[in-house]
C-alpha cells in the first residue's frame, strides 16, 4: 500500500501546477566543484523550491560565496 501511494506521488508530476513549488528544503548549502574537486561556490539558503515540470528553482534568503583562483571569493547575498 506505501509503495502505490509513493509511486502514485512521484508520477503524477505532469498533473501539478507548473506556479507552484511541490518540492523544497529548508536551511540548506550546497557546494559545487571542479573536474579537481576545487570548490567553485557555495551556496546557502532558507529555503530552496523546485517547481515542477520545469527547470526553475527559486531560493529564499541566499547568500553565496563563489571562489575565485587569483581573486579570493565573492560574496553575493540578498
Amino acid at each position: 500500500m506505501i509503495e502505490y501511494i509513493l509511486s502514485s506521488a512521484l508520477n503524477r508530476d505532469n498533473q501539478l501546477d507548473d506556479k507552484i513549488a511541490n518540492h523544497y528544503l529548508t536551511d540548506f548549502t550546497m557546494t559545487e566543484t571542479d573536474n579537481r574537486g576545487e570548490i567553485s561556490w557555495i551556496l546557502d539558503g532558507e529555503r530552496l523550491e523546485k517547481f515542477p515540470n520545469s527547470e526553475r528553482s527559486e531560493v529564499i534568503r541566499p547568500s553565496m560565496k563563489i571562489l575565485s583562483e587569483n581573486d579570493g571569493y565573492w560574496i553575493v547575498c540578498k
